[in-house]
């Protein structure tokens, strides 16, 4: 039997006996992990304010082979602020579910923890950041940190740095994960159906979040003409990468109150 000590986050519970729990966790250096915790259901268990959805804890667990069995947890972050929204609580289960999807066990996932962490920071204590920029935002930097980043930097065809050239537009290829500016798909007309044509305003808010630290994901505005559009090519572009659609997404549509 060993002991281990980790920070992290927790992604789901699933609940079962009648005071018990397994949780999905999310940390830095052993990606996710499932923790067997038992008891914490219950009115008399210390651990139980520690280990609920989104929780952002220090876990003590025992290990037993491979399973992982909770003896303490030390809340560091509760994020409350999300859960007397329901908007914002159906965001947080949505970056729950895709971080849970895109992040592996056994591996150092870091960069993961650190983008869900200032995520939930932003919907819970950031007032004035609008969910869909830091939703849109958050899908497209996901995707970056586990290593799918799309290649909005220059033309695939001429080579032109994007903005350097007259072009108005840069066309996306979801395909080939690559643009084309405008001249060269002027060209070219006979694949045009296969490309999303975006602004440049929305090609080079792409690329400020592709680009930006981690905790500057969000750290941008963009203009009520060109928002649509960058929330469309972000969430298309998870669900593209990911090749499957999430319930958690369908939940935040039924209830999301912005126009975006």
């Amino acid at each position: 039997m060993e002991t281990l000590t980790f920070d992290g986050i927790v992604l789901k519970e699933v609940l079962y006996n009648d005071n018990d729990k397994i949780l999905t966790v999310l940390t830095a250096n052993k990606g996710i992990v499932s923790v067997t915790a038992k008891g914490v259901k219950s009115i008399k268990s210390k651990n139980s304010s520690a280990v609920q959805l989104f929780c952002y804890s220090e876990f003590e667990i025992l290990k037993y082979k491979n399973q992982y069995v909770l003896k303490t947890a030390t809340l560091k972050d509760g994020f409350y602020g999300i859960r007397g929204d329901v908007e914002k609580y159906a965001l947080a289960c949505y970056f729950a579910e895709i971080t849970a999807f895109f992040a592996t066990s056994e591996n150092d996932e870091t960069d993961v923890l650190r983008l869900l962490l200032n995520a939930l920071f932003i919907l819970a204590k950031d007032e004035n950041k609008p969910l869909w920029l830091t939703k849109a935002a958050f899908e497209l930097k996901l995707a970056c940190v586990c290593g799918f980043a799309p290649q909005f930097d220059y033309c695939k065809t001429c080579g032109a740095e994007t903005g350097t050239t007259s072009s108005k537009y840069v066309y996306f290829s979801f395909a080939d994960n690559e643009i084309v500016c405008e001249e060269c798909v002027s060209k070219n007309t006979d694949n045009t159906a296969d490309f999303k044509k975006l602004t440049l305003s929305v090609s080079f808010a792409i690329q400020y979040v592709i680009h930006s630290l981690i905790n500057r994901f969000a750290s941008f505005t963009l203009d009520d003409k060109n928002a649509p559009a960058f929330c469309e090519f972000c969430e298309k572009y998870l669900i593209y990468t990911a090749e499957r659609s999430f319930e958690s997404l369908k939940f935040y549509y039924s209830i999301k109150k912005q126009l975006y």
